[in-house]
């Protein structure tokens, strides 16, 4: 009976729960239509800058407060009352609209930024703790798609009542749907949920952790740039519509249906590509997709200015930060524990978004104190440089979550599943540390249950009996599960510096991916390298990844990235070239050289394998535009050489202009260009003219006079006679086959 009761429960508080989320998201687009009506009505645009920047600051202080009374009473009292005061703020602006027009319209600004998102963000953190994790899987699915229905309803709602009645009654209208808010989110919150979230004795503020974290500043850093982003787009958007539009009605109507249409694109978006992007871009890809869209859509609409171009150019940014953005940027949350993650998530998501508005606001309350006719195609400009920024921030926040996803893995404190990830970064992160963390963590929990008293060799008096279960069985686990203890005995053999037992495991029966990382540095050991080598093929299709990363990596020791190639090679497919053609612009000539033969390799055993003849030429531009000291210098012999290559192609005293005809040889002809090579040092001159004139047939002028300066020859060397590609092609194969007959 009692379980039965406490399911039907659970599927009001859910019904409740999804019905309250479309209408808080109904009424967000509604109340933010209405208010862009009415103030673009009754003010000119260039106020808007001031009304934005009062609404950034009064927010910024309604989060400190909402963030104490979160933390002190909890979301299920002090949310549903925000609902309630927000209701009656809503009655008293439509009775005294008719009395004090303009005062209101300000309030109704000042209104909707400061209850708006703080109530949104409080809504889910009511959702959070009233379901348990296992039912709250499915449930907030459910929530989060009636949220979605939301934003087009409350487009549709907006435009029709505005068409029928006027805006002072959508004022009333957005009482009642705050009010009916407040009566379902009061009886959702009303059942506790199964935990409580405990008080940390060592929490500090908010906003004190976000500046004591490095990860979390450059969180909040992301935000207020997007945040300011949106907010210059908007004044432009609104600018112009402002212009173009004079009716009171007719600007409501504009700002319904913009909100409408881009709450269902974003629904479509997200649904059909957020998912992929995630698994397929990573979290730093998949955020600077906004920036990115704001950059390309920018140049767009200043070079053709008007309302449609700029409203596009504002829904794209909206869709995307949305859709993409939001998504990826939720999960940087992941790697915090509960006691960090409850006080800064509303710091964050709203507290630095406000303030992303206020720069915004600032720097247009500035440019139009100094141009009061202040251009859009500036403010869209100002926006794009903001985004750049975005995007450099973005790269940098990754590195950061994935410190700090491996430090929390590593400690315990995050612990993560496969069905869990949702992302590409998280899901290496989660492969490079698993072995690591999963002891850890079991070896933390059994410290922690020791030290509360369980015994797992016995059973002391006041000892829980299920708690010494627990205790043994982790006990049981670190000692005797087989595979991870392998996997950590390797891992001591590979990190020894002894070479017996190096090749204890390298000779082994054991082998997995998670012990390339520490057979890679070994590349380097002359003496290991052959061993090394051989495993590393054996894994190379399942780690091709990890071997670009290394080969790009210049921390990676030169003599390990010159001998990657040599790993990379017996992969065939197109991935495995495209990484050693990143590894042809590496500072070290070795690595170079290395990557150029391998490739060649591969190019020879498979047709279906392509090359760009203009990634080619442009790697042996800058290999021939070397300044002289370094290409003087002798490279030496870095690479061991292998009874395939030829000697011509061996390091020596001419491996810089064999290795120019190598890397050309990617793209053009191999044949006749090795035949060109030998006849440059021949003493026939026949031959050598017929090569300089195949040379200068199929390499670009600046490429062409670059090789010509290396060889020494003179400019005026050149064939007599213009002959075709062709005719020239067939007597440099002609000689090839009299060298070889001869021979």
């Amino acid at each position: 009976m009692n379980a039965s009761l406490s399911t039907k429960r659970q599927k009001a508080a859910a019904f409740l729960a999804s019905m309250t989320a479309t209408l808080m998201i109904a009424h967000q687009v509604a109340g933010k239509a209405t208010r862009d009506g009415l103030f673009l009505h009754y003010y000119d645009v260039t106020q808007l800058p001031k009304v934005v920047m009062g609404s950034a600051i009064l927010s910024f202080i309604g989060v400190l407060i909402m963030s104490r009374l979160l933390g002190r009473f909890g979301p299920a009292i002090v949310v549903p009352l925000g609902y309630g005061i927000s209701s009656v703020l809503f009655a008293a602006e439509w009775y005294l609209f008719p009395v004090f027009k303009m005062q209101v319209i300000v309030v109704l600004y000042f209104h909707m930024a400061v209850f708006g998102a703080i109530l949104i963000s409080g809504f889910w953190s009511v959702v959070n703790e009233r379901f348990d994790p296992y039912s709250a899987k499915q449930t907030v699915a459910r929530i989060a798609a009636a949220a979605t229905l939301g934003g087009l309803l409350g487009g549709i709602l907006t435009e029709r009542v505005v068409a029928m009645t006027d805006n002072r009654t959508m004022l009333l209208v957005l009482s009642g749907m705050q009010l009916i808010s407040f009566i379902a989110l009061f009886t959702v919150g009303r059942v506790p949920a199964k935990k409580s979230f405990q008080r940390s004795s060592v929490e500090k503020t908010g906003i004190r952790t976000v500046f004591k974290m490095p990860y979390l500043r450059q969180m909040a850093i992301v935000m207020a740039l997007v945040a300011m982003v949106a907010a210059l787009l908007d004044y432009a958007m609104k600018a112009e519509a402002a212009e173009y539009i004079t009716d009171n009605k007719a600007l409501t109507s504009f700002f319904a249906a913009f909100y409408a249409i881009v709450g269902l694109l974003m629904f479509l978006i997200q649904s059909a590509f957020g998912p992929k992007m995630l698994q397929r871009f990573g979290l730093a890809g998949t955020m600077s997709v906004l920036p990115a869209a704001v950059l390309i859509g920018g140049v767009f609409s200043t070079a053709v200015l008007h309302l449609w171009t700029v409203t596009v150019l504002r829904a794209g940014e909206a869709i995307f930060a949305s859709s993409f953005f939001r998504s990826a940027f939720e999960l940087l949350y992941t790697p915090l524990s509960p006691d960090r993650k409850r006080p800064t998530k509303i710091i964050i998501d709203v507290g630095s978004n406000r303030l992303g508005d206020l720069l915004g606001a600032g720097a247009l309350f500035i440019l139009l104190f100094f141009i009061p006719d202040l251009p859009i195609s500036l403010v869209i400009s100002i926006a794009m440089a903001a985004s750049g920024v975005a995007i450099l921030v973005i790269a940098r926040l990754q590195a950061g979550y994935v410190s700090q996803l491996a430090e929390s893995l590593r400690s315990g404190t995050v612990s993560l599943s496969d069905d869990e990830i949702q992302d590409a970064t998280t899901r290496l992160a989660l492969r490079e540390n698993k072995a690591i963390s999963d002891r850890r963590f079991l070896q933390a929990k059994l410290q922690s249950m020791h030290r509360s008293g369980a015994n797992p060799g016995g059973n002391p008096a006041g000892n829980n009996p299920g708690e010494e279960r627990v205790a043994a069985e982790i006990e049981a686990l670190l000692d005797t599960s087989p595979e991870r203890a392998r996997l950590m005995q390797a891992i001591a053999n590979l990190t020894s510096n002894d070479h017996d037992r190096i090749r204890q495991t390298l000779n082994g029966d054991f082998m997995d991916t998670g012990l390339v990382a520490y057979m890679l540095p070994l590349l380097g050991d002359d003496e290991l390298v052959d061993e090394v080598r051989m495993e590393l093929r054996w894994l190379a299709p399942r780690i091709l990844g990890e071997l670009t990363d290394a080969l790009t990596d210049p921390d990676t020791p030169s003599k390990v990235r010159a001998r990657i190639p040599e790993v990379m090679e017996v992969c065939h497919n197109q991935r495995a070239v495209d990484g050693l053609l990143e590894g042809l612009s590496d500072g070290d000539f070795s690595v170079r050289y290395s990557c150029a033969r391998a490739s060649s390799r591969m190019l020879a055993r498979s047709t279906s394998l392509r090359v760009s003849e203009e990634k080619a030429i442009e790697a042996v531009r800058r290999e021939l535009e070397l300044d002289d000291k370094s290409w003087k210098e002798s490279p030496g012999t870095p690479l061991e050489t292998t009874q395939t290559d030829p000697p011509e192609q061996e390091a020596g005293p001419n491996a810089r202009i064999n290795h120019v005809f190598l890397v050309l040889g990617l793209a053009l002809d191999r044949e006749p260009l090795e035949v060109a090579r030998k006849a440059l040092v021949s003493e026939d001159s026949n031959l050598k003219g017929t090569a300089l004139e195949y040379l200068e047939n199929v390499l670009p002028e600046r490429v062409r006079q670059l090789l010509w300066w290396r060889l020494g020859i003179s400019s005026m060397q050149k064939p007599k006679a213009q002959r075709s590609h062709t005719e020239i092609v067939s007597e440099l194969r002609g000689a090839s086959k009299q060298g070889n007959a001869g021979a």
